[in-house]
């Protein structure tokens, strides 16, 4: 739902609210049903706690190779979240959380749930950026640019048919998505994969400490990255 959608509802509902407290005479019962209101329309439509408090997840997902369909092993995993603040003529947008995991032997996943905090009323969390990270093959969202002389149009489709091979895969709540990764061909291809994904993770200026096994791995495959993002 679009954060001024949400704003029109919740001055709606307050509106609607002031106006039920006027209505009742007793002003234990006032205070109480004004909060329980607040507290739903805050929960329901915004995902968060009176907006200062938000949630999101779990999310669970597969990370396969796209040539083989076989499960990814150790892939790196990272959900990044972002807060927009709603400002009368424009919003502004700001880093809110950050979880990382790997992937089992079964090249599964799982994001658990995850919590962030503003101080900004009539905010709103946005939808979790998935990145995933595996050395030896092109990145999520894919980095890897390939050209073809006689191109085929091969379609590689998960059970509910929304993602392909070199396609973003979006993550929902509670559905299991599926994530397929390009192996990399060359040392550039390998370069420009690690390359992506820690531009995406500096992008958001956050420190390495949420997602110390993500940053490690791509150092450790691109040795040039060493020495180019220290938080």
């Amino acid at each position: 739902m679009p954060l001024y959608l949400k704003f029109c509802i919740t001055i709606f509902a307050i509106i609607f609210t002031c106006g039920l407290y006027r209505a009742i005479e007793d002003r234990r019962k006032r205070i109480i049903i004004t909060m329980l209101i607040l507290l739903a329309i805050s929960t329901f439509s915004n995902r968060s706690i009176y907006w200062f408090i938000y949630w999101d997840g779990p999310y669970f997902g597969k990370v396969i190779d796209a040539d083989t369909g076989e499960p990814i092993e150790g892939a790196c995993v990272a959900g990044i979240w972002e807060i927009e603040n709603f400002m009368l003529i424009a919003s502004m947008y700001h880093f809110a959380n950050a979880t990382e995991t790997v992937t089992d032997a079964d090249g599964e996943f799982t994001i658990p749930l995850t919590f962030a905090f503003t101080l900004w009323p009539m905010s709103g969390l946005d939808e979790m950026d998935l990145v995933v990270f595996k050395p030896g093959y092109d990145s999520h969202p894919p980095a890897i640019q390939r050209k073809m002389e006689k191109p085929e149009h091969i379609e590689h489709t998960s059970p509910d048919g929304n993602y392909f091979v070199g396609r973003r895969a979006h993550c929902k709540i509670w559905r299991k998505c599926e994530v397929r990764l390009n192996k990399a061909m060359s040392y550039e291809e390998r370069r420009q994969a690690s390359g992506k994904c820690l531009n995406i993770l500096a992008s958001w200026g956050m420190k390495t400490s949420k997602i110390k096994k993500f940053v490690k791995a791509l150092k450790d495959d691109n040795p040039s990255l060493k020495n180019w993002w220290k938080k």
